[in-house]
């Protein structure tokens, strides 16, 4: 499939669907019902089994597996076409962990680990097969199959993205990562564990040459790498970009607060802060003089030579906390480049007075996401032009539904919706702002937007049949998106650093949104072209967009 526009895209199920915010750096796919934890091919493609058994937790889709995750969830690539003309390439990451419960792992690594080796082995072989032309940087598949402790007897996890990153067996390790808390001795992280060979062999979860990003904590939902030492709290976590300059280190900033850094001499202390007491934790980092063949398990060159690429561990970097753990140089310059994304922030809540509407229905998953046909409905909220109502699904036990700024909702208790407040108050309750926004790469090709499934970004994600409730019978095909929303409703492209963007609706408005206000109007007919900065909001029917251009720098493939 074309990855670019995957997000929008209505249907086939392939628009992202586990993380939904724009971040690359974690996807966890959860599979219950699982009846053979140890045969891989059910986990693949519900073409090779597991059937109404197996399901995915967040959506309780019977068909969402492990390829249509990875299919779904690609790392943007910025390369250039046979004439230099840069391009952007939707890929597929090659990096997978895969969790077990403990006491399957434990109870096939007894009996030599064969079962393990060929579990690894069958899903590499089917990432490879379907895959083979799409992998980000052209990586070979790579699992590591991982015991739980607290994962049910049918229950496996998968996790991918950037933050994901596992050493190959000719990686170099660059720099050893202990956790550090008060009172206590610096704990190594723990090893990844892989199955190469029927008896498996461990690589440390530290850095490596070419790995630019570390991500912890305690919480499968957030990282991979589950660290043994916490905050007494197990809650949040922490990452390590070594790949900008200058380094930065980050909290979720709900529940860790990123403090400073420090270096001594080869070591560099990261330091992080609990918002719930105050309690303080470190990273410490130590660099090796010389990197570690995994291989060999011994130290090698600093100048090693492999593509025409050095490892830069030299000792003018000391001055840059660091600085030249992960560092790659070669004779060709890195690349520096922008990202663009316009994403769905939010839904629409109209005022509606359409002829022969009754009601418009807004069904939601446990998530607080606008439901696919596929997946299961846990809320339903629907209005007119007098009022709104909220009911469970399986109840239909409607209830009144008043809104006002930054209101959460009287359902959906787990999940962080809120409603923001109307900006065009006559024609709207207010805007659902999703719990993930859905994100899609622009570029400076022009393209266009609208309801219908010709455009480049096609907004679908409203287009459920059952979303408008007639006053009577009718044979009528529309649906909430089509309210307010034209076939062919913008033009768009990438203008230096701008979003240039042209109103091509012939019956219907687009409102530009600063700061939540208005402050410009695109009216039917007029052709208007407008441009807009990053930050800057849109509506477009029933949908809240936002345009936003993020910095990337990326080493050239």
């Amino acid at each position: 499939m074309s990855g670019i526009f995957s997000t929008f895209m209505s249907g086939s199920g392939l628009r992202p669907w586990l993380r939904m915010d724009g971040s690359e750096r974690l996807f966890t796919l959860r599979l219950k019902g699982v009846e053979h934890p140890l045969d891989a091919d059910p986990y693949w493609e519900s073409t090779y089994g597991g059937g109404s058994t197996l399901y995915e937790v967040a959506s309780k889709s019977h068909s969402r597996r492990l390829k249509e995750a990875l299919d779904a969830h690609r790392k943007l690539s910025a390369e250039k076409d046979e004439y230099d003309f840069p391009v952007e390439k939707m890929l597929v990451f090659s990096d997978v962990v895969m969790w077990l419960p403990r006491k399957i792992w434990d109870s096939s690594s007894r009996e030599g680990g064969e079962r393990l080796y060929l579990l690894s082995e069958k899903l590499k072989y089917r990432h490879r097969m379907d895959f083979s032309a799409e992998l980000y940087k052209q990586r070979e598949p790579h699992y590591a199959i991982m015991p739980h402790d607290t994962l049910a007897s049918d229950e496996v996890v998968f996790q991918f993205g950037v933050g994901v990153y596992l050493p190959r067996e000719n990686d170099l390790q660059t720099a050893e990562v202990k956790v550090l808390q008060k009172g206590t001795e610096p704990i190594a992280l723990p090893n990844w564990q892989f199955f190469e060979t029927p008896d498996g062999n461990e690589r440390p979860a530290t850095l490596y040459a070419q790995q630019h990003f570390l991500l912890l904590s305690n919480n499968l939902s957030e990282s991979a790498i589950q660290s043994p030492h916490w905050f007494s709290h197990n809650q949040g976590y922490l990452m390590i970009d070594t790949k900008r300059e200058p380094n930065r280190i980050y909290g979720d900033d709900e529940y860790i607060e990123a403090g400073g850094m420090s270096n001594m001499g080869e070591t560099t202390f990261c330091s992080f802060h609990s918002l719930n007491n105050d309690e303080t934790l470190k990273l410490v980092i130590e660099r090796l003089k010389q990197p570690i063949d995994n291989k060999h398990e011994t130290p090698v060159d600093v100048e090693i030579a492999s593509d025409d690429t050095v490892i830069t561990t030299q000792d003018d970097y000391a001055d840059n906390p660091l600085a030249g753990l992960t560092v790659i140089s070669s004779e060709e310059d890195p690349v520096f480049h922008y990202r663009y994304l316009l994403s769905i922030t939010g839904i629409v809540l109209p005022r509606i007075n359409y002829l022969g509407i009754k009601y418009w229905l807004l069904r939601l998953n446990q998530q607080g996401m606008p439901a696919e046909k596929d997946e299961t409905t846990q809320w339903i909220i629907r209005g007119n032009q007098q009022a709104m109502e909220w009911c469970e699904a399986e109840t239909k036990q409607w209830q009144p539904l008043e809104i006002s700024n930054n209101t959460p909702l009287p359902f959906a208790e787990d999940t962080a919706i809120i409603c923001r407040s109307p900006v065009i108050a006559k024609k709207q309750y207010g805007i659902l702002m999703l719990p993930h926004p859905l994100a899609s790469p622009l570029s400076h090709q022009p393209s266009t937007l609208g309801r219908s499934d010709n455009n480049q970004i096609p907004l679908q994600l409203l287009n459920r049949d059952d979303s408008l409730e007639w006053q009577r019978a009718t044979r009528r095909k529309q649906s909430m998106g089509h309210l307010g929303l034209s076939g062919r409703h913008l033009n768009l492209y990438i203008e230096g650093q701008s979003m240039v963007l042209q109103h091509l609706s012939r019956s219907a408005q687009t409102f530009i949104l600063q700061d939540e206000m208005i402050t410009h109007t695109l009216n039917p007919t007029h052709d208007e072209k407008i441009k807009l900065k990053s930050g800057t909001e849109i509506i477009a029917g029933n949908y809240l967009l936002q345009y936003k251009m993020e910095f990337i720098h990326d080493d050239k493939v």
